[in-house]
């Protein structure tokens, strides 16, 4: 599994299913693959709709030709202004597909790199609201910081985080290139609930224990919450870095403010 693949992980797929069929009217004229997309899943249920357009973008996300990927979005976007039918859990169920296609060697890493760089734009892209009405995760707003440290390459997992959490109605500040400069900087502007660090499986741990104390000398109030594919592979995670928790869900970050 590459560093690309995990992150505080998305929530369930009930926001993507609203406009699965009205996205495949847009798609028919997109000549993806060269067949028009409302003939070819009519009648299927939403669920393999939902499926069939998570590989178009997939395919398109390291397509040799941007224009393909960026006309999709365009064309995406255009069902509604303000509402984006992209949803953050499809963006990240492709992020997953591209890690798991280098590691069977299906594609190459620049293919991966490149890939990851055009979700982000499409992460960009998603509103910071949802169709309805927002709802405060808990009924609490929090102050959330999302790390990234300085001149680790793994993005995008924290872009979609933030925007999960600003979506529940957090308010969030992302830093993607931390180190003690930026953050003491940050110290003296800001204070938060939560700092959530995304750190991938071959980040090194004596680093990464050293962003962590740093953010306690900082803000010696604030949970500190380490989330990314390092949780997935390292039960011990917690004591080896000094953090208070660790997790890959975005919600269970939240709760443990309370």
């Amino acid at each position: 599994m590459s560093q690309h693949q995990q992150t505080f992980s998305a929530d369930n797929l009930s926001d993507a299913v609203l406009a699965e069929h009205k996205i495949l009217s847009v798609l028919a004229d997109s000549r993806l693959n060269g067949r028009k997309a409302v003939a070819e899943f009519e009648g299927q249920s939403s669920q393999i709709v939902l499926e069939c357009l998570q590989d178009r973008l997939f395919r398109a996300s390291y397509c040799q030709d941007p224009t393909v990927f960026l006309t999709l979005l365009k064309e995406v976007k255009r069902l509604d202004n303000s509402n984006s039918p992209l949803t953050l859990t499809s963006i990240q169920i492709i992020a997953r597909r591209l890690g798991a296609a280098w590691m069977d060697d299906a594609i190459s890493f620049s293919d991966v790199t490149v890939g990851c760089a055009r979700l982000q734009l499409a992460v960009r892209q998603t509103p910071d609201t949802l169709r309805c009405k927002t709802v405060i995760y808990g009924g609490v707003q929090r102050a959330c910081l999302i790390l990234v440290r300085k001149g680790v390459q793994h993005t995008l997992g924290a872009l979609v985080l933030a925007k999960q959490l600003r979506q529940a109605g957090q308010r969030v500040v992302v830093e993607l290139q931390a180190d003690e400069d930026v953050l003491k900087k940050l110290s003296n502007q800001k204070q938060f609930d939560v700092i959530m660090i995304s750190a991938s499986d071959g980040e090194c741990r004596n680093e990464l224990r050293s962003t962590v104390n740093k953010c306690r000398q900082f803000w010696s109030s604030s949970n500190i919450v380490v989330g990314g594919s390092i949780v997935e592979f390292n039960k011990d995670i917690v004591c080896s870095v000094n953090a208070d928790h660790a997790t890959n869900e975005w919600q269970e970050a939240l709760d443990i403010c309370n």
